[in-house]
């Protein structure tokens, strides 16, 4: 049996990696949410421990006024209900696919902001969320998008992504993700 060493970032990374892939391979959202849920913890506990609480707090600066709420509540119900059963065993909740996105996100943000460098993944999944979220995103950081050379690229692929479902989305992301993909819309 080979041993594998890592420290608690590789795991994170491996962890959120791993759920972008699932994520757009259309997998189970309950189980994407549940490795998010753990790579998302590792990084915020290592902020903490850092003492760089503000990178993490400061997180909502690039979210537009009045999305705030949203973004927090979505975070944080779902892997609540899923870690836990010991004060409502017999509880049920309404999961929604997208909350895991909200997650994978800030965990990756997070992770570049210890000053790791963000995997391929990481960057394609900001990239496919933003493009479908332009109105939840502050003028400053589209205008960040734009500075960075991909200002055209950002407007073709939001334009040619707006009428499509969800299950369309992440065939784009894979798509992204890996351009040899074979899929079919």
């Amino acid at each position: 049996m080979a041993k594998l060493r890592i420290n608690k970032l590789d795991a994170a990374r491996r962890q959120l990696d791993a759920a972008i892939r699932f994520t757009f391979l259309n997998e189970d959202p309950v189980a994407i949410h549940s490795v998010v849920a753990a790579g998302y913890r590792i990084v915020r506990d290592i902020c903490e421990r850092r003492g760089n609480i503000e990178s993490y707090l400061r997180f909502t600066d690039w979210i537009a006024e009045g999305y705030e709420s949203k973004f927090w509540s979505l975070m944080n119900a779902s892997a609540n209900f899923i870690k836990h059963a010991n004060n409502d065993p017999d509880a049920i909740h309404d999961f929604d696919d997208e909350q895991s996105d909200f997650m994978i996100l800030s965990a990756s943000k997070w992770y570049g902001d210890l000053g790791n460098a963000r995997s391929k993944e990481m960057n394609v999944f900001a990239m496919w969320w933003s493009v479908q979220n332009p109105k939840a995103l502050t003028p400053e950081y589209l205008l960040q998008i734009e500075r960075a050379g991909y200002g055209y690229q950002f407007k073709v692929i939001k334009d040619s992504m707006s009428e499509f479902n969800r299950a369309d989305r992440l065939k784009a992301g894979l798509v992204m993700l890996d351009p040899t993909a074979k899929i079919e819309f």
